[in-house]
């Protein structure tokens, strides 16, 4: 079989497969999704913040409660270049993790029967189904990232610029920085040019988290080449579908997730900006449902069927809720790209959305009207 790549997207509703072959200047061959049908509460964890920087050039950027606006002195930065899975084995001799995020449940071990499974990984008997669509992958290089917000990431000042002079020193910058232990957690970083000088961007999960990823994958077959965290994958996604839009351009996207909204800013193919927010699709869905008293899966109908164009009655309810849950999401989206556009000096061309939630009927037009941009 040809050598192909695929991406996987390990989603709260669905599982995304897309296979690009790269023989043929990367063109996309196949893409394959199939719905999660159970997601447990206890399997989708919020991430604990990050402590409290001990000085003013620590900036956490995973677990946010909002996109704060950027200071006159912050570059907002890209992501690490991933977590490498065959750098990320656990070490067998590691204590026990302490938590980093909500405990998942028992059933979150690995397990080998499919109803075991279904209740506990809801994503993999989904995973299971695409792979079956896909044929043998074994010789194809897999790529995904960490689900459940179980890697976090955090950004400071180093002092030198070389890769190599900064991994002798990094323990000893991170042993303060971390929520866990170091030798509780896997990492990698990514070298950056910020305002004052270098800096490190690194990426970090439990041991355990981690090897139960990996652990889950194998019972599926997969072995993958590289586990990064989702933000990068989303920069892969955009730019391989701008194509070379993407080197003439500044352009925004938002990933809107079931429980977590992202944002990334890029400007000529240099990232700009990353940002997330622990606001989702599901807090639109929970607004519908107290505000109508209506159970949730009823108010997800209702979400994705009315959306924005409701226009009096229950369906003008619908829109009036929906429109007032997303006035934080866009408050804080619109003051983080004209903080961005004014630190570089640059102007947004367009901005580009994705995620289950970018389906909410009328969402472009409500997106355009308030930030100014085509959508």
């Amino acid at each position: 079989m040809a050598h192909r790549i695929i991406g996987l997207d390990l989603g709260a509703h669905s599982v995304k497969a897309v296979v690009v072959d790269p023989k043929a200047g990367h063109r996309l061959v196949a893409f394959e999704e199939e719905r999660v049908h159970v997601v447990p509460p206890a399997l989708t964890p919020t991430p604990a913040p990050l402590p409290a920087p001990a000085s003013g050039g620590d900036r956490p950027h995973e677990g946010d409660p909002a996109w704060a606006t950027p200071d006159a002195d912050e570059v907002p930065v890209p992501l690490p270049a991933g977590l490498g899975a065959e750098d990320t084995a656990p070490d067998a001799d590691a204590p026990a993790p302490a938590p980093l995020a909500a405990e998942p449940s028992e059933a979150s071990e690995i397990i080998e029967d499919e109803e075991e499974a279904e209740s506990a990984l809801p994503w993999l008997l989904a995973l299971d189904r695409v792979l079956d669509r896909l044929g043998d992958v074994s010789q194809d290089t897999i790529v995904t990232y960490l689900p459940d917000g179980r890697a976090l990431t955090s950004q400071f000042n180093v002092p030198f610029t070389e890769r190599a002079a900064v991994e002798r020193i990094l323990p000893g910058l991170l042993a303060d920085r971390l929520p866990i232990q170091l030798d509780e957690a896997v990492h990698d970083f990514r070298m950056l040019q910020g305002m004052e000088g270098p800096e490190a961007l690194v990426a970090f999960a439990r041991h355990q988290h981690m090897a139960e990823f990996l652990g889950a994958l194998e019972t599926a077959g997969i072995d993958p080449t590289t586990v990064t965290v989702p933000e990068l994958m989303l920069e892969f996604a955009a730019e391989f579908a701008l194509g070379e839009q993407a080197s003439a351009s500044t352009y925004a996207v938002l990933d809107l997730g079931h429980a977590t909204t992202r944002v990334l800013v890029r400007h000529e193919r240099a990232l700009l900006l990353s940002r997330a927010t622990g606001v989702g699709g599901e807090a639109l869905t929970a607004a519908l449902a107290d505000g109508l008293g209506v159970p949730m899966d009823e108010a997800e109908q209702l979400k994705h069927r009315v959306g924005l164009l409701g226009q009096e009655g229950e369906l003008g309810k619908v829109s009036s809720i929906v429109r007032r849950a997303l006035r934080p999401v866009l408050r804080d989206l619109r003051r983080t790209l004209q903080a961005v556009q004014t630190q570089h000096e640059v102007e947004l061309d367009a901005l580009y959305i994705c995620g289950g939630t970018s389906h909410l009927p009328g969402l472009p037009e409500l997106l355009t009207d308030a930030l100014g941009l085509p959508v």
